[in-house]
């Protein structure tokens, strides 16, 4: 309890350019695996969450995703929570054939397995000459980082990403030397009327 602990490095979260998502996305040829990357791109949960979400925690009329503990599948931390569906997430959602109790399935209805969807995305990385580097998790990387970049308070990132401290959520909050430029910019406006 004495010896103090090291120091590490803390390292920007990697994420998709927008124009690695892009490529990505016109990449992907299966329709199934294209919605469920969009999808990840516009809620930011987690690959498990994604897997085992049921019908049954969508709400399409209030437009809202619960994620909820069951029986075979525990959030991380314990703690549900909800997330209300863009416009993009709605279509999806509205356009899926409910062929099973599973919102994303294989062909026959079947509940996904989290290796399946890890390895089709390294496919199609590989595929398209993407960064080697990026994971499936990365897409909810990509959506905080989106979030942040887009001014969307820290604290509703944190609440969206079901995180139980905001500091495990401010990693997200890196900025670029621009976003610092336009920011101490507002002061040549003081400058200038003084």
């Amino acid at each position: 309890s004495k010896v103090p602990q090291c120091r590490i490095p803390q390292h920007d979260p990697v994420h998709l350019t927008n124009s690695e998502t892009a490529v990505l996305l016109d990449g992907i040829q299966e329709e199934w695996f294209h919605d469920l990357v969009i999808f990840t791109l516009n809620t930011g949960m987690r690959r498990g969450e994604i897997i085992n979400l049921r019908w049954v925690d969508v709400d399409l009329e209030h437009r809202l995703i619960r994620i909820v503990n069951q029986e075979h599948f525990t959030v991380k931390g314990g703690r549900g929570r909800t997330i209300p569906m863009n416009d993009t997430v709605y279509t999806i959602l509205q356009n899926r054939l409910s062929i099973g109790s599973y919102v994303f399935t294989n062909q026959a209805g079947g509940k996904l397995y989290d290796n399946y969807i890890q390895h089709r995305f390294k496919k199609y990385i590989r595929r398209l000459g993407l960064n080697p580097n990026l994971h499936f998790h990365h897409l909810r990387h990509t959506f905080a980082t989106s979030l942040v970049k887009q001014g969307v308070p820290i604290y509703e990132v944190q609440h969206l990403l079901g995180h139980a401290n905001v500091t495990t959520t401010q990693i997200y909050s890196h900025m670029s030397v621009e976003d610092l430029r336009s920011a101490v910019g507002v002061l040549d406006k003081l400058a200038s009327a003084g």
